[in-house]
């Protein structure tokens, strides 16, 4: 199982605050080949995000996952 996230603050930052994806520090080339890896294909995804609204994961994140994806 993948906990999929962006991170809102820098690596060995020591924190591990979530932020949505595409928002945050991770570089997006490194969340596709991550997110395309065939290893992590084959495993479920949770969205550990914010969300746009502050409600969690949503639609948009849901989207932007699925973009990488693609």
């Amino acid at each position: 199982m993948i906990h999929a996230n962006d991170s809102r603050d820098p690596f060995a930052s020591g924190r591990d605050r979530h932020a949505n994806i595409g928002d945050g520090t991770i570089p997006q080339a490194d969340l596709q080949f991550f997110l395309n890896a065939k290893e992590v294909q084959k495993l479920p995804l949770i969205l550990e995000v914010p969300g746009i609204d502050g409600n969690g994961p949503d639609a948009e994140n849901v989207r932007r996952v699925q973009q990488l994806v693609a």
